[in-house]
């Protein structure tokens, strides 16, 4: 592997894209964090979500469990097209994020959550297409711009172009494309789900199946890009200059 091997960041997408994103649009006033989910994504509030904040969503004490159940994977969850990438399952995923019950009162036991950041990633979206930080014209081709849950079409354009892009990150971001995978590290040869080496495309099975899009997982990086993004963290640097 040499520095220039494109790495599945897997949970360091939190950080790296999602959390990079939220910061950013609290930076221009757009998101509020001590704001209830529910009032970015209505309906969010049913089975007792309705005191969950944004902050909670970020410091996962929200009480919301670890991973959805059923999985969106499993042939019990029902997408359409689950042993393939594709964007069949956005408005199924996304409907079972706001159905989602609850693990524990919200804001008073920690528990690191998907389902978190899933959640996060749809308000970035909304905020995203609703502010015009983004258009339809800046979508990844194919992916669903209208209709519930192609939130998460507009929030991987943002991360692309109002996070990364002005910071000098070119080699990392969602989806790569096929041209860069055999400069992806492969993660598994996962004989019992996809039956194929996953190289290139996400290995986390939910954002899989979510179409390699999710606030949790499925950014793809370089080392110096890493390194680039850290920087803005550890030096409080702001991701819009």
């Amino acid at each position: 592997m040499t520095r220039d091997t494109i790495w599945d960041m897997a949970s360091c997408t939190k950080t790296l894209a999602a959390s990079s994103a939220a910061a950013l649009l609290y930076e221009k006033g757009l998101l509020d964090i001590e704001a209830t989910v529910d009032s970015y994504l209505p309906g969010f509030g049913q089975s007792g979500k309705q005191f969950i904040t944004v902050r909670m969503l970020l410091e996962h004490n929200s009480g919301l469990p670890g991973d959805p159940n059923p999985g969106f994977f499993t042939s019990g969850f029902g997408c359409p097209d689950r042993l393939y990438m594709t964007w069949s399952c956005l408005l199924k995923s996304y409907s079972a994020i706001l159905a989602q019950s609850l693990e524990n009162e919200p804001g008073t036991a920690y528990t690191y959550s998907d389902i978190n950041f899933m959640a996060l990633a749809l308000i970035i979206g909304r905020i995203a297409r609703d502010s015009y930080q983004v258009t339809t014209q800046d979508c990844t081709p194919g992916c669903p711009t209208t209709g519930l849950g192609s939130e998460m079409c507009f929030y991987e354009a943002f991360v692309r172009l109002r996070v990364f892009n002005p910071i000098g990150v070119n080699n990392s971001g969602y989806l790569p494309p096929r041209s860069w995978w055999a400069n992806c590290a492969p993660t598994e040869n996962d004989t019992t789900y996809r039956g194929f080496v996953v190289q290139g495309q996400v290995h986390d099975q939910n954002t899989f199946v979510m179409g390699g899009i999710s606030g949790h997982a499925g950014l793809f990086a370089t080392l110096d890009d890493v390194i680039t993004i850290s920087r803005r963290w550890l030096y409080a640097s702001k991701f819009s200059d």
